[in-house]
């Protein structure tokens, strides 16, 4: 993958490369994906293989990875009410209007990540992996509750409660996470149990503050 101001508008695009096995290229020009078979346009050939400098965040499974038998993929489906509340919870913790802008603007996609990794913010995208690096999504079907979850002490964090959460990925906190991202916010330090933690145990809701959103606000002045 790289990043690079394909056609020249001032706007970067984003370039994969899936491989010699199909020769299969794929090119976000401005929202827009192409899918380019075999040999791809020179002003694409001629960038691709730039270090992935775009990467903004991974992040991961808190814990030994132990991928469940038949664990469901992701459905594209699946994602909509669940970005939707992520911008929602961003919203009302504050975010501006150009940050709300820039995150509802942004491509969120399912993808095969590697190892322990739940999601990644690459050139202005997002990407979830399949199936949560092996335990499985927990994709609320009434994402605007936490109903499933329980607060522990007086901090922001949630634990579920409901059997179909406790063991799996929460898909709503790893959305607002690598909204986060979008919006270049780096991440803390993996014992954190905060929102921006570089990584996340099952069976944990976690939400975005005014922290999170005074961050924003202090890179941009």
């Amino acid at each position: 993958m790289t990043c690079a101001d394909v056609d020249g508008n001032g706007r970067a695009d984003v370039v994969l490369y899936l491989g010699p096995s199909n020769g299969t290229w794929i090119y976000l020009n401005d929202s827009t994906w192409e899918y380019l078979h075999g040999t791809p346009p020179a002003e694409i050939a001629s960038i691709y293989g730039t270090s992935g400098s775009g990467v903004l965040g991974l992040l991961a499974v808190a814990g030994a990875v132990t991928p469940a038998a038949h664990t469901a993929s992701l459905a594209p489906a699946d994602l909509q009410p669940i970005v939707s509340e992520a911008l929602a919870r961003w919203a009302a913790a504050g975010a501006s209007s150009n940050v709300l802008d820039t995150m509802a603007h942004t491509p969120v996609m399912v993808a095969d990540l590697s190892g322990a990794y739940l999601g990644k913010a690459d050139c202005g995208v997002v990407y979830l992996d399949r199936d949560a690096a092996g335990y499985g999504w927990f994709v609320d079907s009434t994402p605007a509750k936490d109903e499933e979850f329980a607060r522990l002490g007086s901090g922001s964090q949630l634990q579920a409660v409901d059997p179909q959460a406790v063991d799996r990925m929460d898909l709503l906190t790893v959305v607002e996470h690598e909204l986060g991202h979008v919006a270049e916010l780096d991440d803390l330090n993996s014992s954190a149990t905060s929102l921006m933690s570089g990584m996340l145990p099952t069976g944990v809701r976690r939400n975005v503050t005014a922290n999170e959103v005074d961050a924003i606000f202090a890179q941009q002045t």
